[in-house]
Formats: C-alpha cells, structure tokens, sequence
C-alpha cells in the first residue's frame, strides 16, 4: 500500500458527555489526534446518521447537533464549528458513482454527536474541512464494504473516520467505573479477534457471535465497522485503544493502516 494513504479509523464513539469526563478514552483520542498525519480533509460516517440511499453533505459550515437529552447542561454548550467542503463531497459522490453507487445530497444538516464529539477530541481546533456521509440502511453488509470502498481512493489525502461501537446496549448501562459484563468482554474480544486478522467471513456473521444480540440489540452502531473495511479494502486492524465506559460500552478504537504506518496504542 501506498504510504501517502490516511489512517481508516473506527471508533467507538460512547456517550456524548465524554468531552467532560476523566474517561481513558477522552485523553487517548486527544493522543491519537497528535498522532496522526494531518489529512487535508475527514470524512465521517455516522451511526447516527442513518439514510436509505447515502446521502452527502454539502454544507459550507456545519451546526453541533445536541441529539441527546439529561446530560450536564454545559454539554449543550459545546460548539464544533467545523467547515464543509463542496470540493470533497463532489469528489466523495464521483468515486461512489464510479463503484455504480448512486448518492443525495443535504446542506441543511449539522454534524450529530457520533461526528462531533470523537472530532472535537482529534482534532479540537476545527480546522480541517469536514464531509458527513450518512449510514444507507438499505445496504447489506456487502453493500456496505462497496460503499467503503467506493471511498478508498480519497485516503490519498483525507481521513476516514467510521463512528460506531463495539457494543452498544444502553439498557445494559452501568455508573461508570463499574468492571464490565462478561458478555460485554466477550462480544468485544471476539470483534478484536476477527479485526486483527481480517477475518471478514466471520465477521459478516457476528449475529452469531457469543452474545450479540446482548451486545447489539439493533444493529446501526455496528455497521460503520463494514464502511471502514471496505475503505480499508479488506486490511488487518490495529487496536489503539481498548476501554469500557459506563460499564458496557466499548470504546475501542481501530485504525486500518499499512504495517509501516502503525499508530501507537494508548
């Protein structure tokens, strides 16, 4: 692979009130930020941006969409002011087109916070142009992957970064600090496993996996994981970060990377 090619990232993106905790995951996205080559651009995918068809982002500026309700209330008060680009979502809706993948587009809607919070955490200045990209429901999981790689040429000079999780169950949720479930540790162990050595077989099975259903009831926060792949096209993962918070959620973090271009885990 080319050395000249961003990072893919997966994340585990947790609750949106990570920015104000002490949580191992927020201090290490700000590392993984001071780490990683400055793209010229990020493109986000988002479990929280769900879309028939998939649907791009044309806006100039971008609004913080506060899309959750009992947090602190300085939580509503954070802004990521980030600017779009006309110039990526056109190049964006051209490499789809070109993997026979048809794309909308919306300027209206601001950045949810699947995108913001992991983005104020890698890169807190707003400075690099921004592209949403919505999650198409009416993809299968191999939908899903010629999507993502519909997108593997722009990494020539921008991030991909798919947000999601490794589980996610809120009714299984726990006060923080609570040691995690052993569903919990297994549906996450299993994932790292299959991800670490490109196992995509198993891994368009994970409905079969130990206690998937515990670890996803519904699927949505799972399945950037299968854009990133394909993005990715079809490399071995590399775990930066692997935490839990309120109990459950995972908030580990792969990057898909050339062996030459690993990331140091934190």
């Amino acid at each position: 692979m080319n050395d000249s090619l961003n990072p893919v990232l997966f994340l585990s993106h947790g609750a949106p009130d990570l920015p104000l905790t002490e949580h191992p995951a927020k201090y290490a996205w700000q590392e993984i930020g001071k780490k990683l080559p400055r793209p010229q651009g990020i493109i986000v995918i988002s479990a929280h941006w769900l879309t028939n068809q998939v649907t791009i982002s044309t806006a100039d500026s971008y609004t913080t969409i506060h899309d959750f309700s009992g947090f602190p209330p300085q939580l509503y008060q954070i802004e990521y002011p980030a600017q779009g680009s006309k110039t990526l979502a056109a190049a964006i809706q051209d490499q789809l087109a070109r993997q026979g993948l048809g794309a909308d587009t919306d300027s209206k809607r601001g950045l949810d916070h699947g995108a913001w919070v992991p983005l104020s955490l890698l890169y807190p200045q707003a400075d690099i142009p921004v592209v949403a990209v919505s999650l198409p429901m009416s993809a299968d999981l191999d939908g899903l992957f010629a999507f993502g790689r519909g997108l593997a040429e722009l990494r020539r000079d921008n991030l991909i970064l798919c947000s999601g999780a490794v589980t996610h169950n809120l009714r299984e949720l726990a006060t923080e600090g609570t040691p995690p479930a052993d569903w919990a540790v297994s549906f996450s162990a299993w994932v790292k496993q299959q991800l670490t050595s490109a196992a995509w077989v198993n891994l368009k099975q994970f409905h079969l996996a130990p206690y998937a259903r515990m670890a996803h009831p519904t699927d949505e926060h799972f399945l950037p994981l299968f854009v990133a792949a394909g993005a990715a096209q079809g490399q071995k993962a590399q775990v930066l970060h692997d935490s839990f918070s309120y109990g459950n959620l995972a908030m580990t973090v792969f990057a898909f990377t050339d062996k030459r271009q690993r990331l140091p885990v934190v």
